[in-house]
């Protein structure tokens, strides 16, 4: 019994730390495909969208066009992305399905940090 017991301990430690990891995505158009498959979870969209405004912060050329610097972007995304992520996300659903909610609010969050 007392085995029992120490097994179902472990395992729902396992499953709270699961659910607190960080996903281990390396670009956003992965959790975009994760939409349409799978559906994902808030914290994969918020995860993917902090991922997305930093690829483009370090894209030396679409920072160029737009008239900035990537030190300048990702000093401003630093600044803002605190506050954006509140703004933005809070009062999200939990789970999406649609790409097109995803999206929206992704744009709606780089849109926040400065990043045009």
């Amino acid at each position: 019994m007392k085995y029992l017991l120490l097994i179902a301990v472990a395992f729902g430690g396992y499953k709270f730390y699961e659910s607190q990891s960080v996903p281990s995505y390396k670009s956003w158009f992965e959790i975009v495909n994760k939409v349409e498959q799978d559906g994902a979870t808030l914290k994969e969209v918020k995860f993917g969208a902090h991922l997305l405004a930093k690829q483009l912060c370090n894209d030396e050329g679409f920072q160029e066009q737009g008239g900035s610097t990537v030190k300048s972007c990702n000093d401003m995304y630093k600044e803002k992305s605190p506050a954006c992520e509140s703004l933005v996300f809070d009062g999200a659903p939990e789970n999406f399905s649609l790409k097109k909610n995803v999206s929206s609010l992704a744009k709606e969050f780089i849109t926040c940090v400065g990043i045009s």
